[in-house]
């Protein structure tokens, strides 16, 4: 697992112990992709959508995996692509495009 997606933890008498909480820049980093909100969580998953949800991307952090969802509803320039591209290097993930059908 990348250590880079995760905190490595802190004893902090106020707030307690962080460990194998989602690092905060990754999380910020995920959500300057799309301009988007955090819209679900899991133990190995972070979802980031749009308002409109014309952009929705995912990591399934189990199997190191950056998706892209495609189709008709969803609307991405070459400006994101690179931004996620750049993503994907920077926290060694793997990049694809997933469709809802």
């Amino acid at each position: 697992m990348n250590k880079q997606l995760y905190e490595k933890g802190f004893d902090d008498k106020y707030m307690g112990d962080h460990a194998g909480e989602f690092n905060a820049w990754f999380i910020s980093d995920m959500i300057c992709l799309t301009g988007g909100n955090v819209s679900c969580t899991g133990k190995e998953y972070v979802e980031v959508t749009t308002y409109d949800y014309k952009k929705r991307i995912c990591i399934y952090l189990d199997q190191m995996k950056f998706i892209c969802w495609v189709g008709d509803d969803y609307s991405y320039t070459q400006k994101d692509y690179l931004a996620f591209e750049g993503f994907c290097a920077k926290y060694n993930l793997q990049f694809e495009e997933w469709s809802d059908e």
